[in-house]
C-alpha cells in the first residue's frame, strides 16, 4: 500500500521512486495498492505535477504486468 500525495504534508512521490516500488512488487509477486484519492487537491498544481502509478506502469519499457489497484475518491 502506497499513499501518493501523502496526507498532511502533500508529499508527492517522484517517478524514479515509483518505478523502484513497482519493480519491488514485480520481483516479489506483490499487488501494488496505490491510494491516490487526494490527487485533485494539490495546492501548487502548476509547479508540482501529479503522476499516477498507472501512468508510470504504462510507460515502463518493456511493458510488464504488475498488478495495480488505484484508489480514487468520487
Amino acid at each position: 500500500m502506497v499513499i501518493n500525495l501523502g496526507n498532511l504534508m502533500s508529499v508527492l512521490l517522484d517517478e524514479a521512486m515509483m518505478e523502484c516500488l513497482m519493480q519491488l512488487c514485480k520481483q516479489h509477486n506483490l499487488i501494488l495498492l496505490a491510494d491516490e484519492v487526494y490527487q485533485l487537491n494539490l495546492h501548487m498544481h502548476n509547479t508540482h505535477l501529479f503522476t499516477s502509478f498507472k501512468k508510470v506502469i504504462c510507460a515502463l519499457a518493456p511493458p510488464s504486468f504488475i498488478p495495480l489497484c488505484c484508489l480514487h475518491s468520487l
